[in-house]
């Protein structure tokens, strides 16, 4: 067995930790390490989600792996990317739905499965819902794709139409029936949008 800290010792956040045993792969959490995001962002200004993971590709505040979603690798960065090792990842098992703990979960490869409790998972589909976990790495349980914009295609757009993509979740414990379907509902479906 081997571990490997990607990010979050001895900082408060980040936590990347993944965990290797033959060839399968977990990751512990993929969180936001809040100290080295201060160093570039606050306040206002914050990362530029038309660029997909160019931003924090660049700024060294994810691993340089080949692990990351398909439609946020900017056109630009794509090339560089695919020569960086692709790790093995059958989950990532969340511990609490904290940005120190998931904040760029959503960022991770859309076939990765995340795990958590159905707790954990109640809150970070009400945070996606209420939109206030917008940023580029909460998209879960669900997200919008990008695409390359048409006539400048190192900038990443969202399709027009609410066409959402849903991620692999596996609970730790069983969820009664109110659970499952919220779990599966889209806001706009309330909305009648």
């Amino acid at each position: 067995m081997r571990i490997t800290v990607y990010d979050g010792a001895g900082s408060i956040g980040g936590n990347k930790i993944h965990i290797l045993e033959n060839d399968n792969g977990l990751f512990l959490d993929f969180g936001m390490n809040f100290a080295r995001y201060s160093l570039y962002y606050q306040d206002f200004v914050g990362e530029r989600p038309s660029r997909g993971i160019y931003d924090l590709w660049r700024l060294g505040l994810i691993p340089k792996l080949n692990i990351y979603r398909s439609d946020l690798l900017p056109n630009d960065l794509k090339a560089e990317i695919s020569t960086y090792n692709r790790i093995p990842i059958n989950a990532v098992l969340i511990s609490h739905a904290h940005l120190d703990h998931v904040g760029n979960v959503a960022i991770l490869h859309e076939g990765i499965p995340m795990v958590g409790s159905l707790v954990t998972m109640v809150i970070l589909k009400a945070l996606r819902d209420t939109g206030h976990g917008s940023h580029l790495g909460m998209g879960i349980p669900y997200y919008s794709p990008k695409q390359p914009k048409q006539g400048n295609p190192a900038v990443l757009e969202s399709k027009k139409t609410k066409t959402y993509k849903w991620r692999p979740l596996f609970l730790t414990e069983s969820p009664n029936h109110e659970s499952i379907e919220f779990l599966q509902k889209r806001v706009e479906e309330d909305l009648g949008k």
